[in-house]
């Protein structure tokens, strides 16, 4: 009788832990740390670490998040470009973009609450595409990012002399990282340059080339509803990065 008993108490504890076991184990999931490695420049590594840089030194941190459906709309743009396609030039509104494109409205604030719970100053990019955290020190870009800064001695021309820079990739908990595309601004690293000049008139319309409507530099500024838009060459021609006037950068 006893006997049974024990062994029903014994069942009851192993059911019982088994339970608080996958519980803990599901929550451990949900807060895993993800690195976030697209931003991170190695090249910064390589300059001759010197210390700790002022940690009250503010800083903007840019975020992109990761687009819906990006293989379609890699394929939507091939067919925009391509004179054989019905698509061609069948440009869509932007309200269809986000819609399709865009992270969700429900995924994108969840993302935007966690970063404003932890700073006051963050701003919401268009169509959901980016978070902005504006004028934040370094001590507390650390605390949220858990990321420690160095100060460093350049090794590299294209470098400032003295930089400070992240010692590692950013991390964040899966269920923000897994909206992420990638964070810039860790850094005042870089020497932005304009990398060529050009002082001749600059012909509003299209550039035309065999048949093939180009999008200009205008064109973007009118896509993105930008006033400026800096790019590594003078007439908005192939460039993997373009400049905003904010200094935020986005790939294109």
């Amino acid at each position: 009788m006893h006997k049974g008993r024990l062994n029903n108490k014994i069942m009851v504890i192993m059911v019982i832990s088994l339970f608080l076991l996958s519980y803990f184990s599901l929550l451990a999931s949900g807060n895993d740390f993800v690195q976030i490695s697209k931003g991170f420049d190695n090249r910064l590594l390589s300059g001759k670490y010197i210390g700790v840089p002022d940690l009250n030194t503010k800083i903007d941190i840019s975020i992109a998040l990761k687009l819906r459906n990006e293989q379609q709309l890699d394929n939507y743009l091939k067919e925009l470009q391509d004179p054989n396609s019905p698509m061609f030039h069948h440009f869509i509104s932007k309200e269809y973009f986000q819609n399709i494109y865009s992270p969700t409205n429900e995924d994108f604030q969840m993302v935007f609450n966690y970063f404003k719970s932890r700073w006051q100053d963050v701003t919401p990019g268009p169509y959901n595409l980016a978070i902005f955290i504006n004028n934040i020190p370094l001590w507390k870009a650390q605390e949220i990012f858990h990321v420690k800064f160095g100060m460093f001695k350049s090794l590299n021309s294209h470098f400032k002399e003295y930089y400070f820079a992240p010692l590692s990739p950013p991390q964040l908990p899966y269920e923000i990282a897994q909206y992420i595309e990638g964070i810039n601004g860790f850094t005042n690293a870089y020497n932005y340059h304009i990398l060529s000049k050009f002082n001749g008139k600059v012909d509003p319309n299209y550039i035309i080339h065999n048949g093939i409507q180009y999008l200009t530099g205008a064109d973007l500024q009118k896509a993105y509803q930008v006033y400026e838009l800096f790019n590594g060459t003078s007439d908005g021609s192939a460039s993997s990065v373009h400049y905003f006037p904010k200094g935020y950068t986005v790939a294109t």
